[in-house]
């Protein structure tokens, strides 16, 4: 039913609680998966010049684990890591969607940061309004197929 699938991933509860829905969609043959990874700036601190990524190489070899668990699983996956140039998260996954040409787009409902979320606004709302394919947004209270 769908060609390409993009997981919006920021390594989140959120985010895996999302994984089991994709896997269900991605079904067993012909779906590709494409995971997209925003690595975000953190303003203030800096070290000789250069913007911190606090727990950055932990959640990237995550998130490679989780793509490869996909691969093992049949499933045709790979992994987009991206910065974030200023345009956001959401413009940024919405962006990746439409450059690989995916049906659909599937992502958790809350992330790392509920402060920033309060401050800038939910990366899942916004990619509700940027994306141009379609949005299934998993909640955080969603219990994982068994």
């Amino acid at each position: 039913m769908f060609k390409t699938l993009v997981w919006a991933t920021d390594g989140s509860a959120a985010a895996d609680r999302a994984l089991p829905c994709l896997r269900s969609l991605a079904g067993a043959g012909g779906t590709q998966v494409v995971a997209v990874h925003c690595v975000e700036f953190v303003i203030g601190p800096h070290i000789g010049g250069l913007p911190v990524h606090f727990g950055q190489t932990e959640l990237s070899a995550k998130i490679e684990q989780q793509v490869a668990q996909l691969r093992e699983d049949g499933i045709d996956a790979r992994l987009e890591v991206l910065g974030n140039p200023g345009d956001g998260a959401a413009r940024t996954i919405a962006r990746a969607a439409r450059d690989v040409g995916a049906d659909l787009i599937v992502v958790g409902t809350r992330g790392r940061s509920p402060t920033l979320e309060l401050l800038l606004g939910s990366v899942t709302q916004r990619l509700l309004h940027t994306a141009h394919c379609p949005v299934v947004v998993v909640p955080l209270g969603t219990e994982p197929p068994a």
